[in-house]
């Protein structure tokens, strides 16, 4: 269904709006890993399996900086084979559906009042939401992986950075997915709005 296509979002709408969407997604990354160290500490008491109990103290401990390391490294190091991936798996879907909101926009957008459209200014489908907020997930993951979590913050910063200067402020992200971001602000739409009303009139009447 066609929609009216909405004024380009500002170099710093879209600086907010992403700096809200991380900021969620780091809550989102936290929560889960609370979430998931609770049900393994109660996995371990139901069970009593010695390898599971043994990370008690690191999911007790909490998920911040340098604890957050230590308790994934318990998880591969003590835990049964299985508990590690299946719960980076876990946290990482919580992550990207809570990041697009199940395909509803990103958080950033919604704070910021800014609604992705296609290039032709349609309502966005689901799933192009949920690629234009995988894509940077998915490489971020692979970095770590790889084993460097800075790598993985310049690539996406790298990748995002053309909404900088180009005029359209979509990032590569956004190219990849068809995806065209735009402003709900009514002052900001009704000042382009006018602005461009009094160029078109003073276009004509010069040719006039």
């Amino acid at each position: 269904m066609s929609t009216t296509s909405l004024p380009r979002a500002t170099r710093g709408e879209r600086v907010r709006s992403a700096a809200a969407t991380v900021g969620a997604a780091v809550l989102l990354a936290l929560g889960a890993t609370l979430v998931v160290g609770i049900v393994l500490f109660v996995w371990g008491l139901v069970v009593r399996d010695p390898a599971v109990q043994s990370l008690q103290l690191a999911a007790s401990d909490g998920a911040f900086g340098r604890q957050y390391q230590d308790y994934w490294e318990s998880v591969a190091r003590t835990g049964p084979g299985w508990v590690g991936p299946v719960s980076i798996t876990v946290i990482l879907l919580a992550v990207w559906l809570g990041s697009c909101r199940f395909g509803r926009g990103t958080p950033g957008d919604a704070v910021m009042s800014l609604t992705a459209q296609t290039t032709d200014g349609d309502t966005l489908p689901r799933w192009r939401t949920m690629l234009r907020t995988g894509l940077p997930l998915a490489l971020f993951g692979i970095a770590v992986l790889l084993g460097s979590v800075w790598l993985g913050i310049l690539v996406v910063a790298a990748l995002w950075s053309p909404a900088l200067v180009r005029s359209d402020r979509r990032t590569a992200f956004d190219l990849v997915a068809g995806v065209r971001v735009g402003t709900n602000d009514p002052v900001k739409g009704d000042f382009e709005f006018r602005a461009g009303s009094r160029t078109r009139d003073a276009s004509s009447t010069a040719s006039g």
